[in-house]
């Protein structure tokens, strides 16, 4: 993957992670509050919420983010990547699993 060329330079890397299943808003809401790690700088993706008929492109940069939404024209799914430094990859995609509408 050409993604894996910043990975380990100086210790920063990426985490891609992808799901055709839908996310709770509440779920991902709290995974943005209190689980995601604080060496994430930058992340962007395309959601789908169980609560939305809309497609929701996501930013972040820093400690700020925004939601823009428009209509799904493929198939849905979500589709995100996370850049930052010294990132432990499997804790991320754990906790964004968690954050699917039928997770426990």
């Amino acid at each position: 993957h050409s993604h894996d060329l910043i990975n380990n330079i100086e210790g920063f890397t990426s985490v891609s992670y992808e799901t055709f299943e839908p996310f709770s808003l509440r779920k991902f809401q709290y995974f943005l509050d209190n689980q995601i790690s604080q060496n994430v700088f930058r992340a962007k993706g395309i959601l789908w919420f169980m609560e939305s008929e809309r497609k929701h492109i996501f930013h972040l940069s820093g400690k700020r983010f925004s939601l823009d939404d428009e209509k799904w024209t493929k198939e849905k799914s979500n589709k995100i990547v996370l850049i930052g430094k010294n990132l432990d990859h499997q804790t991320i995609k754990n906790q964004l699993s968690s954050c699917r509408f039928n997770s426990d």
